[in-house]
């Protein structure tokens, strides 16, 4: 039979042990075999574990800092993505993601966004360059919901008279007038 023991603690009787780390620190180990017969002999040695924490990254859309959901217009085909080491991070590789289907590994990465889509959301894994340690984050891009605009009824006028529009419907805080022929 085996025994497992951490700094004198008895952690198990297999083969592996599991522990969590969260803090650098040594480990003492030690191993108490039994054999079938009455002999018992004990092996033990130490680690060093070292603790690295996560790396701090941004995600931006468009070239934006963003939170964890853009909105972006109703026709609106794609969007840049990207994701950006903050503080001592610098990152290594990313692995974007739609669910569980990989997109790019390219960082930016320009997403597509389908006409019949009003959200989705890309899961991006991000390895730093220090220490090679992972973070995983989130960004939901959301299709705002505009409402229509109406500008009234169609007005006939004749040639050299001049006609006022003005919005009767709509949710814009702007309005940018075009004059199409």
């Amino acid at each position: 039979s085996l025994t497992w023991s951490e700094n004198g603690v008895r952690v198990g009787d297999t083969w592996t042990a599991s522990k969590s780390i969260s803090q650098p620190t040594t480990y003492n180990i030690s191993a108490e075999i039994k054999h079938t017969t009455d002999l018992t002999c004990t092996s033990d040695t130490s680690i060093v574990v070292d603790l690295h924490p996560e790396p701090v990254v941004n995600l931006l859309v468009n070239g934006e800092l963003t939170t964890n959901v853009y909105e972006i217009c109703p026709k609106t085909t794609s969007v840049k993505l990207e994701a950006k080491g903050a503080g001592n991070t610098t990152i290594k590789a990313v692995d974007w993601k739609n669910g569980t289907t990989s997109l790019s590994q390219a960082n930016p990465y320009t997403a597509d966004i389908p006409e019949n889509s009003n959200s989705l959301t890309f899961d991006v894994v991000v390895t730093d360059n220090q220490n090679s340690c992972n973070t995983s984050l989130q960004q939901t891009i959301k299709k705002k919901q505009v409402t229509p605009i109406e500008i009234g009824q169609p007005r006939v006028i004749c040639e050299g008279d001049n006609i006022t529009l003005s919005i009767v419907k709509g949710n814009a805080d702007l309005y940018n007038w075009t004059v199409k022929a």
